[in-house]
């Protein structure tokens, strides 16, 4: 008996062996050695704020640089790694490792102007840090997204809300803004407004490059046919009304449905 739970469990570490991301890994690497080597430099975790003028803007240039490494404790930034282990694997084996190197560019690049953006147009408020967070939002969104619908942002939003109503127990400062900036990089990648990158010649050539020199290894996976496919932006704007007709008709169909039951006799 023992021998079979043994055998099962060891079945079970390979499997997992198999599963393991190794740029996740990389990239795990560099954000904690990032995390401990910030303070010895003197950087403080700063968080995004609102830009008053022009002279704000030169305050904003560390978060923008550094946001994706900076959390608010040891806590907060191993969280973020189970969940990038658990969520960078699917969608690395989903996209390919290529497009999952340019995401992470993409998101340490516009996540920052986003930010700064809402926050001047007040339509976000405070100064938390992001971290990693607002990445494992885009994985997230793009690991439950399925053609024609839109559970993938729903489930995020709420994932949100309560992952902020759960820091506020913690009295953690974690940023709700920060998480739906990621939502809107992962909304932008699955819904075809960012093909003109991630589906160009030249990403392309460089998965094929990639995949020339390391493709044998276990460390790379090429991008998959069935991947997120190429969409022309009519096909993009006629797939945004039916998520809009789809939303609606689900939320006429609920307020049809409690109607009904408030009209009968008690």
């Amino acid at each position: 008996m023992f021998l079979v739970c043994f055998n099962e469990i060891t079945k079970y570490c390979q499997e997992c062996i198999r599963n393991i991301s190794f740029l996740s890994i990389v990239q795990l690497i560099i954000i904690w050695s990032i995390y401990f080597i910030l303070p010895e430099l003197g950087i403080e975790a700063k968080g995004f704020s609102p830009l008053m003028s022009r002279r704000d803007f030169i305050h904003q240039i560390g978060p923008m640089l550094y946001h994706c490494f900076i959390h608010e404790g040891i806590f907060h930034l191993f969280g973020n790694s189970i969940s990038l282990l658990v969520f960078g694997a699917s969608v690395e084996k989903k996209i390919g490792t290529t497009q999952v190197i340019l995401l992470f560019i993409v998101s340490i690049v516009l996540q920052p102007i986003l930010m700064i953006s809402l926050f001047s147009l007040k339509l976000a408020s405070g100064n938390s840090v992001v971290g990693i967070s607002g990445y494992i939002f885009t994985l997230i969104i793009i690991f439950y997204y399925q053609p024609g619908k839109y559970m993938d942002i729903v489930y995020c939003c709420v994932l949100n809300i309560i992952t902020y109503i759960f820091s506020l127990l913690l009295l953690a400062q974690v940023s709700l803004s920060g998480h739906f900036c990621g939502i809107i990089i992962g909304v932008l990648y699955t819904r075809g407004f960012l093909d003109w990158l991630f589906n160009s010649r030249l990403i392309t050539i460089i998965d094929t490059v990639i995949k020339r020199f390391i493709g044998c290894l276990i460390i790379y996976i090429p991008i998959p046919d069935n991947s997120i496919n190429t969409k022309t932006h009519l096909q993009i704007m006629s797939l945004i009304k039916s998520d809009i007709k789809s939303l609606l008709s689900h939320c006429t169909k609920h307020s049809n449905d409690a109607n009904t039951l408030n009209s009968l006799p008690i």
